[in-house]
């Protein structure tokens, strides 16, 4: 027959120690010595079964967390927020590797090193969100669109308070014909990037040379033969006003087996290619102006 705790039994589980328990439970006609066998026994498992759960974590120390704390009060807003900053280093320099011979960035880094960003531009900027490489919200970027669709997400753009803005246009601006001539594209997208800047003090816009266009493409628009035109400007425009070009001609003749049958496309596996090249333009950049 089982045992079961009375009343009284429980009193002498909450009063009278462990000792107390056991005699509640069996009864007192046991011999002493056999009951405090029994009670060792008991003591005995009970120990056993707490060492099998892990201890408690200790508290964590919190002193030194504190004391910044404390220092942080007596400072300013805008030193405050300067120490932060220099606290944080750039995802760019924190990949780099190679010194003056350049950067090593495996596929996964090159979409790491994207932080703080908004990119924009037309289809071919689209495929930056389409295959899933980079944030979709902060791709801005669809069909037929030239550097005039800049200032209808201008909103968004600051909502999003880049510290860099990629500007990746081109195919359209070329050949829809708001521009006669490349000087007159280049004063518009010089504007464009002033008001950027006015907008959002400090932000880094970085503009790519537009990718060429391949047969059978020019079927379309012959006026695609411009394209390399159209970058000589542009590039010189950015080298002058200390602005971040990303000249795109080598990569798209390295892998030129990449465009899409149109001419005008691009495959999925070209976008590493392009987004590394941006990457290294902007480390190269920032070396060379030690703003990192």
């Amino acid at each position: 027959m089982g045992f079961t705790l009375s009343r009284g039994d429980y009193r002498h589980k909450r009063h009278g120690g462990l000792g107390a328990a056991v005699r509640g439970v069996i009864g007192n006609e046991l011999p002493y010595p056999l009951l405090l066998t029994v009670t060792v026994v008991l003591c005995v498992g009970l120990w056993m079964g707490a060492s099998m759960f892990p201890p408690r974590l200790s508290k964590a120390d919190t002193t030194a967390g504190l004391a910044f704390l404390e220092t942080m009060e007596q400072r300013d807003l805008e030193a405050v927020d300067a120490l932060l900053r220099s606290r944080q280093t750039s995802a760019v320099q924190q990949l780099a590797a190679g010194g003056e011979e350049g950067i090593e960035l495996s596929e996964t880094e090159v979409w790491k090193a994207f932080h703080d960003y908004v990119l924009l531009g037309d289809s071919r900027a689209v495929g930056f969100f389409y295959y899933d490489f980079l944030d979709t919200n902060r791709v801005l970027a669809d069909g037929g669109h030239t550097i005039r669709q800049i200032q209808e997400y201008m909103e968004e753009i600051v909502a999003l308070q880049p510290k860099y803005i990629f500007l990746c246009y081109g195919l359209n601006d070329v050949s829809i014909g708001f521009w006669d001539t490349p000087q007159e594209y280049v004063e518009e997208l010089l504007q464009i990037i002033a008001d950027l800047e006015a907008r959002m003090p400090g932000v880094q816009v970085v503009v790519n040379s537009t990718l060429p266009a391949r047969d059978p493409a020019f079927e379309t628009s012959s006026d695609w033969y411009r394209i390399p035109e159209f970058n000589q400007a542009v590039a010189a425009a950015c080298r002058e006003k200390d602005i971040i070009f990303v000249d795109n001609d080598a990569i798209a003749e390295t892998y030129a087996e990449l465009w899409q049958p149109d001419g005008i496309h691009i495959e999925e596996s070209f976008y590493p290619h392009w987004a590394k090249n941006m990457i290294e333009a902007v480390w190269n950049h920032e070396r060379k102006t030690d703003t990192m």
